[in-house]
């Protein structure tokens, strides 16, 4: 994490926010599949890609990755020669505060490389009304429900959807089975989001312990 010290804020250098708004946007999708999130500063992507998981709805089914310009950001454990040729940086190595110290304004974020879902983080330094007493992240707000998994990035969601909402549609059928509960895309839960959100452990989260808390969302929403 970066620190201002007394001499660098005498000197002009804007002091971080301790949280910051992270608006989180899925590309693509209409209408528009969003989260508003208040993370700390002191997070490592790392971290956020848990955050990230919960606040959406996914599974930690796929690999995923940031990017800030051109530098790729990653977990070591998903491909280790991406990480010893230099091609991409450990995402526990970076934090939220580093990001905006840079001058980042947006990451992206992509979850599941096959359908390619890519979610536009667009970072906003919070207000200081807005910090919480506890470190942790907290959804402030979404619209939609997360696409299922593996339904085939924004256009095959799009597809799914349709044939879902109309009885008549040649693979309503078939959509229904192979999803396998009830699915309304207009449905999400800020309180619900939230309780699964504070479960997560600070500051780091273990590939186990961040199951455990999807699974249990998963179970909560059937």
């Amino acid at each position: 994490m970066i620190r201002l010290n007394e001499a660098e804020a005498a000197a002009g250098r804007p002091v971080l926010p301790a949280f910051c708004v992270i608006d989180v946007k899925l590309e693509w999708c209409e209408p528009p599949i969003t989260r508003r999130l208040l993370v700390p500063t002191s997070a490592h992507l790392g971290w956020l890609h848990a955050v990230l998981q919960v606040a959406m709805g996914w599974e930690d089914d796929h690999l995923h990755s940031f990017r800030a310009g051109k530098i790729r950001m990653g977990a070591p454990t998903q491909d280790p020669e991406e990480f010893t040729s230099g091609s991409t940086v450990d995402e526990n190595t970076v934090t939220l505060a580093e990001c905006l110290a840079s001058g980042a304004k947006q990451l992206e974020y992509q979850y599941d490389f096959g359908d390619s879902w890519i979610h536009r983080l667009t970072l906003k330094r919070a207000p200081k009304a807005m910090v919480p007493t506890e470190k942790g992240a907290v959804c402030l707000a979404g619209e939609r429900a997360c696409p299922p998994e593996d339904s085939g990035g924004p256009g095959g969601y799009q597809m799914l959807v349709a044939a879902l909402q109309d009885p008549k549609h040649p693979e309503h059928e078939d959509r229904r089975e192979w999803i396998g509960r009830p699915f309304d895309p207009e449905s999400f839960s800020v309180e619900k989001t939230n309780r699964f959100l504070a479960r997560l452990p600070w500051p780091n989260v273990s590939p186990t312990a961040l199951d455990k808390i999807l699974q249990a969302q998963i179970k909560s929403a059937k």
